[in-house]
């Protein structure tokens, strides 16, 4: 089950590819309309603010936005675990006829070569597990990936 979380770009209306200042200046927009000094009592806006507010955080800061276009909703976990932010690549989606499969890339590495995209994670591990019967790694998942 893929993992939804709050698109950023999407809640302040701007591109991947916007820069800081468009990122500011579609928040200061934004802001202004939902403040709730300017929507008193209308929790709606209220929400739509923190929303708001929480999308400008995120990506006006460089690090934040480097682990957020990385790791999508899981950023926090990864900025928590102390991933380094300029290891990390963007976040890559395929769409086949079945279900969704994300892979990310981390330095040079494609992990989607590593698990069967190209072949890759059978080929580099077949030595290996000729010689040990066991394999260690790991593998992060989101709770609902669980269930």
């Amino acid at each position: 089950m893929p993992t939804t979380f709050k698109d950023y770009y999407a809640t302040l209306g701007v591109p991947r590819t916007a820069t800081a200042k468009e990122i500011h200046s579609a928040f200061r927009k934004l802001a202004r309309k939902h403040h709730p000094d300017v929507n008193q009592g209308d929790r709606a806006a209220e929400a739509r603010f923190k929303e708001i507010s929480e999308a400008h955080d995120v990506l006006s800061d460089p690090e934040k936005r480097k682990l957020y276009d990385a790791f999508g909703g899981d950023w926090r976990a990864a900025q928590a675990a102390g991933v380094d932010a300029s290891a990390a690549g963007p976040r890559q989606t395929h769409r086949p006829a079945g279900p969704r499969v994300t892979y990310e890339t981390v330095g040079d590495i494609d992990l989607d070569d590593l698990f069967g995209g190209r072949g890759g994670f059978a080929d580099i591990f077949g030595a290996a597990r000729a010689a040990s019967a066991e394999a260690e790694g790991v593998i992060r998942v989101t709770l609902q990936e669980v269930i």
